[in-house]
Order: C-alpha cells, then sequence, then structure tokens
C-alpha cells in the first residue's frame, strides 16, 4: 500500500509563484535606471536662480510691508514728555508693606533706579514698583 504524497493535497507555504521573476542582474538594472531618473528630477540651476529672485523678491515686499506698519504705529505712539511730575522708587520683600526707596524723581531718572534694582543680584524675593507722587 502505498500513500499518495502530502503535498498533493495541501496548498504549498509562502507567496505564489507568478512565473515573472526577474534575476539579480536585471533587477539591479532597474534599479540604477531609477537612480538615474531621481538624479535628473533635482532642479537646475536656472530653477534655483528663478527660486532665489522669487525669494529676494517677497523679502522686499515684507520689508516694504515692516516700513509701512512702523510709520503707522508711529502715529498712535507718543514720546512720554516730561510734566514736571514727581516719581517714586518702592521695593517689598515678599508679601509686606510697600517700602520708599527713593522719592522726587523725574521719570528718567525714577525707570532708571528701577531697572538697576530689579537687575542687580541677589533680588529675586523682592518687587519693585514705581509710582507717582
Amino acid at each position: 500500500m502505498t500513500n499518495p504524497p502530502a503535498t498533493s493535497d495541501k496548498p504549498r507555504r509562502g507567496r505564489p509563484r507568478t512565473g515573472a521573476a526577474l534575476s539579480d542582474a536585471e533587477r539591479a538594472r532597474r534599479y540604477r535606471e531609477r537612480k538615474k531618473q531621481a538624479v535628473g528630477a533635482e532642479p537646475s540651476r536656472k530653477t534655483e536662480q528663478a527660486t532665489v529672485t522669487e525669494l529676494r523678491q517677497q523679502l522686499e515686499a515684507a520689508q516694504s510691508e515692516i516700513r509701512t506698519l512702523r510709520a503707522e504705529l508711529a502715529l498712535f505712539v507718543t514720546k512720554n514728555t516730561e510734566s514736571g511730575k514727581t516719581w517714586s522708587v518702592q521695593e517689598r520683600k515678599g508679601n509686606a508693606r510697600w517700602m520708599t526707596v527713593e522719592k522726587g524723581l523725574s521719570r528718567a531718572v525714577a525707570e532708571g533706579k528701577l531697572d538697576k534694582l530689579a537687575a542687580s543680584v541677589g533680588t529675586s524675593r523682592y518687587s519693585y514698583r514705581m509710582i507717582e507722587d
């Protein structure tokens, strides 16, 4: 009694063959052709020059718009002129009461003092303010 081979009853393992397999040389040739096409797809110097020119034009347009907007903004902003008022600089540590450091200063001098105090080392727990007298 001989049994028929078991492989004829079962489907084969893996992907079925199509009969259109390429040789290693053919696959390599097609790969090289694809690489040549990809290199040919890079932009030429003329294309790069056109892009640079377009970017320069966009930059000039943006700079022009910035100048226009700055001029427009200048119409809304007024200079703070000295009005003869005096200012005081105060400080406090944590949530304590505000203590006056100096008083009777002009606005410019008070701003300078305030900046100097705020920039000094070791004053991270202190708060400063400038008030009008």
